[in-house]
């Protein structure tokens, strides 16, 4: 009988092609996982792509993963604007979508409380750049 992949999937495993002993593959001998199954269905730090829960976006920003069940986590993530998250912390209850947070030093990864600013909405903040440059 052939071995199983062990993610559950009930798919028979390939054989190894070759010894490979950082894989732990050895000739002859059926893998673990069909390729791609090893992390299929975990989430989090229960996936093998986990890299800590803090990840620097391309636009600049830092979101940090917090969870599905987190009030202020973004649709369809779990993940928060750390920026965000610190001012929450901060004033001490979750953020509404409108306000805004606001880095003094336009350095959108430096989230200390001290460069951060909150505005009520978006129409404050812009007139507090018309007035601030």
């Amino acid at each position: 009988m052939a071995k199983k992949c062990e993610c559950g999937c009930g798919e028979p495993a390939p054989i190894a092609p070759a010894t490979h002993r950082p894989k732990g593959y050895v000739k002859g001998q059926p893998k673990r996982f069909v390729p791609g199954h090893n992390s299929r269905g975990k989430r989090g730090a229960a996936s093998g792509g986990w890299k800590g829960g803090r990840v620097l976006k391309s636009h600049g920003y830092v979101v940090v993963h917090v969870g599905e069940d987190h009030p202020m986590a973004t649709r369809g993530t779990r993940y928060v604007y750390e920026h965000r998250l610190v001012m929450a912390e901060r004033i001490g209850r979750s953020l509404t979508s409108t306000e805004v947070v606001h880095h003094d030093n336009h350095v959108r990864d430096d989230n200390r409380i001290e460069n951060l600013r909150l505005f009520p909405n978006e129409s404050a903040h812009r007139t507090w750049h018309y007035t601030h440059g």
